[in-house]
């Protein structure tokens, strides 16, 4: 729960902000965010093929200028398309109710065969493949995000406080350039990023921190 850091380096995790973190992650690549767009941008098919060709836990919902809107997770846009893949409509009078949207994705977790073949009808079925998806019900609007010129330290903080396992990282008009995860903050990434700046102005740096899980 709590990164230590000896020496002369003891400072760095607050000098450093979550842009520098995102760039050593990337190793220099340009950031490739998987969004969701808002409303009705999305169709059951765009949903399935971006799932289909990613694994993340969750991802962040944006307007038509990429400006974040929430987040939505993995399991509960496998749990939309499950539903309609067995024909239950998605939209104003006709969409999951949240509750039953909680359960769905508690199943569709739990069923990965089932995930697989609502994937693949969303993505192939033409009934399903150009219809359009209102992720509006779904989308979390108080999921937490931080700008990137925020601390890493204090972004380290707020996962810890707040048991997150995903943070949006935004720019200074609000559009989603980043996700961090629960990996992303583990000791090996906090080390490949200090140690490019040991030599000039730190000395020994030791850092530890007790997390195990992601």
């Amino acid at each position: 729960p709590e990164i230590a850091l000896h020496g002369a380096c003891e400072g760095d995790l607050e000098r450093f902000n979550v842009a520098d973190l995102l760039r050593s992650l990337l190793n220099g690549k340009p950031s490739q965010v998987v969004t969701m767009r808002a409303g009705h941008g999305e169709t059951f098919g765009s949903c399935a093929k971006k799932l289909g060709e990613s694994q993340h836990g969750a991802y962040p919902v944006v307007d038509d200028g990429g400006r974040l809107q929430g987040t939505v997770t993995r399991s509960q846009l496998l749990a939309v398309l499950v539903a309609a893949a067995h024909g239950v409509q998605n939209g104003e009078g006709g969409g999951i109710q949240y509750l039953e949207l909680l359960a769905g994705a508690e199943a569709a977790a739990m069923d990965a065969a089932g995930s697989a073949s609502a994937i693949d009808s969303c993505t192939n079925d033409p009934r399903l493949s150009l219809r359009p998806c209102d992720l509006t019900p779904y989308t979390n609007a108080s999921a937490f995000s931080v700008r990137d010129a925020f601390s890493i330290h204090r972004a380290y903080m707020l996962f810890r406080t707040m048991g997150l396992r995903h943070l949006v990282v935004t720019d200074s008009e609000n559009r989603g350039v980043g996700v961090w995860t629960r990996r992303d903050l583990m000791d090996f990434q906090l080390h490949e990023l200090l140690r490019p700046h040991h030599g000039r102005s730190c000395g020994q740096v030791d850092i530890t921190q007790t997390t195990q899980s992601n």
